[in-house]
């Protein structure tokens, strides 16, 4: 079951990983997903899950920056393309991010 996000993302807007990494900006939007625009990468895809707080202009993930390659999307669930991982595959690997931040250094 997908909620609806809390938060307002607007492209343009950085996007900053866990450990206060700079990934790139929000490109697009589409539902529950957002594009990040990676400068001198390949752009990709995250869900609005992802998210710790978007506010003062700038978008903060709940996942570090060695940790995004095990979320990137190519395209947003229900796109013409399957997303590189299931929903249950994410929401278990959410689960064990949680588990190990619990169990030491936390949020910056």
């Amino acid at each position: 079951m997908t909620t609806q996000s809390p938060f307002r993302v607007q492209a343009g807007t950085p996007v900053i990983a866990a450990d206060g990494k700079k990934l790139g900006v929000v490109k697009e939007t589409e539902g529950q997903y957002f594009k990040v625009d990676a400068r001198w990468k390949r752009d990709y895809w995250l869900t609005m899950d992802e998210i710790v707080s978007a506010d003062e202009g700038v978008v903060r993930l709940a996942i570090s920056s060695n940790e995004v390659n095990d979320y990137k999307l190519s395209k947003p669930a229900g796109s013409s393309e399957d997303a590189l991982l299931s929903a249950e595959q994410r929401e278990a690997q959410r689960e064990r991010i949680e588990r190990d931040m619990m169990g030491g250094g936390g949020w910056r």
